[in-house]
């Protein structure tokens, strides 16, 4: 019987792990200050799925739920020129930081 419960708690913490990858980050000026509301477009190159997502107040931002595989990521502010990245390759479970900070 301890077998069957130690088991089942292991089983349990396994199948309670996640596959998701993410991407974060904050967006700022070129004094350091933070730029809310910025929009962030991550698009999945394989799959051709976008995911949308705005800075919040203090300019950070966060996709928390992609898949393994190989992305480009673009930010629009109004004000602002657009800031582009290819190829971020994500394996499962990675957390990349692309921090948008440039003289846009």
């Amino acid at each position: 019987m301890r077998f069957l419960a130690l088991f089942l708690c292991t089983l349990g913490g396994l199948l309670a792990q996640s596959t998701f990858s993410s991407i974060t980050g904050i967006v700022t000026d070129a004094s350091g200050a933070a730029v809310p509301n910025a929009k962030i477009e991550v698009r999945n190159l394989k799959t051709g799925y976008v995911f949308n997502a705005d800075s919040n107040s203090e300019g950070l931002y966060t996709f928390s739920t992609l898949t393994d595989g190989t992305y480009v990521l673009k930010a629009t502010a109004a004000g602002f020129s657009e800031f582009n990245v290819k190829d971020i390759l994500l394996a499962v479970r990675e957390t990349r930081r692309i921090d948008i900070a440039r003289h846009w």
